[in-house]
């Protein structure tokens, strides 16, 4: 399986922001009032990478809009069908009128994940998320929710068990802003975590938003160790910035 990690280019340098500040940034900044020039770079990049063979794509958080600028998520759902591709993973921003009520389990940002079938799997969920991804088996996530893992293995436990032992736990990070050290340290404990829930193998790619000129890794692991990418792409925007495109082959 091909598997694709999109780091898309900020506006602005290094900051210490909130995680509202970040937010208030891409809605005003990243998208604003230009809906349509923020779903041509989200499709070009995706296009890039099926064209690289990618069959599953992670975005970051807050990349698929919905109800923004005039993007929706009918939008967002059409674009893996029309591109060929299997799964199009990245966070979204519903309108707070749509959001279901859940326990507060699943009290984070939202999660989109469309496929290139006629639905949206799921549409409007909160926090992590058990999926399979054709034969092999999965949890997606937004940013630190990912730790809910570890703190509530009962949920996830039957997606680790249903999976192929020979073949890895697939486990996709949306994050923010760019991450260092400290969150390494919170991923390798969610890692350890998937031992107890029956996996012998693990297979964990975050995908974020980075700071303008900044550096990237490639933000992937193997069980407890880091996951060179295969291949990296670099696109430039409209506006001079890059986006990247790091592929994976996971088996």
């Amino acid at each position: 399986m091909q598997i694709a990690r999109v780091v898309l280019e900020l506006s602005v340098r290094r900051q210490k922001w909130s995680r509202r500040t970040f937010r208030d940034h891409i809605l005003g900044r990243e998208v604003g009032s230009n809906g349509e020039a923020h779903f041509k770079r989200v499709s070009n990049v995706v296009q890039k990478a099926v064209s690289a063979g990618a069959s599953v794509v992670v975005l970051p958080a807050y990349s698929l809009l919905d109800g923004v600028s005039g993007l929706s998520l009918k939008e967002w759902g059409r674009l893996p069908r029309r591109l060929g591709l299997d799964f199009l993973i990245g966070g979204t921003i519903a309108p707070r009128a749509c959001v279901p009520e859940v326990p507060d389990l699943w009290q984070e940002e939202g999660l989109f994940v469309a496929s290139k079938s006629n639905h949206l799997v799921p549409a409007l969920q909160y926090g992590p998320l058990p999926l399979s991804f054709g034969g092999s088996f999965g949890i997606t996530a937004i940013s630190s929710s990912v730790v809910r893992v570890r703190q509530f293995p009962e949920i996830f436990r039957a997606v680790a068990q249903r999976g192929n032992p020979n073949t890895p736990l697939l486990i996709f990070d949306m994050g923010h802003n760019q991450y260092g050290g400290r969150y390494k340290r919170r991923l390798s404990s969610v890692i350890a975590a998937t031992r107890f829930l029956g996996s012998d193998q693990t297979f964990l790619l975050v995908s974020s938003w980075r700071w303008r000129g900044s550096a990237s890794g490639c933000w992937a692991f193997r069980n407890a160790s880091d996951a060179p990418y295969a291949e990296r792409r670099e696109i430039p925007t409209s506006d001079g910035r890059t986006d990247f495109v790091d592929l994976f082959h996971v088996q």
